[in-house]
């Protein structure tokens, strides 16, 4: 898998979107835990730091497209962590929505500081390469920060993944195939990674197995073909 690392000046995104004008009111803000995404709805954890710490998060996100939660506060900071789960537009113009109806995954860093939007795309090469030109012909402006492998922490069971099962595994998760009710099929997903279904079993077997070990022994294996 691939990752993209992208920025974006406020001001630029301001003068394409004039509703994100109220970013100007975050100091910074960072999503620390990523969800659900879906290309009409994200849901995660996010910290934020407000420039006046009177202003409201329903000033950032209003009740009518965004559900928060304050989960914890930092008062010696000025950071407060929420819950967010918000609905997503449509549309080129959104940037978050450009970036979460695309094939592949937003993944860290996603953050808000200095007046600048630093975000974060995970894929294989061909949605990398598909993502890069949706946003030049959306977002011509944006700076290319790194494209490289992605990596993963050796303490992470991912690590110790092939890229197949990473893949297969992460897709798996991301579009809600371990969720009750699943919201999508084994058929399904071997559609959405355009491989065969028998293919699709043995990765993701192959995969649960390596992670299962991974947490339940510490048993640290090298990743096969």
């Amino acid at each position: 898998m691939r990752r993209l690392v992208i920025e974006i000046s406020l001001e630029d995104i301001i003068n394409r979107e004039p509703s994100a004008s109220k970013f100007l009111k975050v100091d910074s803000l960072e999503i620390i835990h990523f969800l659900k995404q879906e290309s009409e709805s994200f849901e995660g954890i996010i910290k934020i730091i407000f420039r006046d710490p009177n202003t409201k998060i329903e000033e950032i996100f209003p009740s009518e497209r965004a559900e928060t939660q304050l989960l914890s506060e930092d008062r010696k900071s000025g950071s407060r962590t929420y819950f967010l789960r918000a609905k997503l537009r449509n549309s080129p113009r959104y940037l978050f929505s450009l970036v979460a109806t695309s094939p592949g995954y937003i993944s860290f860093p996603f953050e808000i500081y200095d007046k600048k939007i630093r975000m974060s795309f995970l894929g294989s090469s061909k949605e990398v390469r598909n993502f890069l030109k949706r946003l030049k012909k959306s977002w011509p402006d944006y700076q290319l920060l790194s494209l490289s492998d992605a990596k993963f922490s050796l303490s992470s069971p991912l690590s110790h993944l092939t890229n197949k099962q990473r893949r297969v595994l992460v897709t798996a998760f991301n579009l809600g195939y371990y969720e009750s009710p699943r919201r999508i099929s084994s058929i399904g997903l071997a559609k959405k990674l355009n491989i065969d279904s028998s293919t699709l079993i043995v990765h993701r077997r192959k995969a649960e197995q390596r992670v299962m070990t991974q947490i339940i022994n510490g048993e640290m294996t090298t990743p096969g073909k």
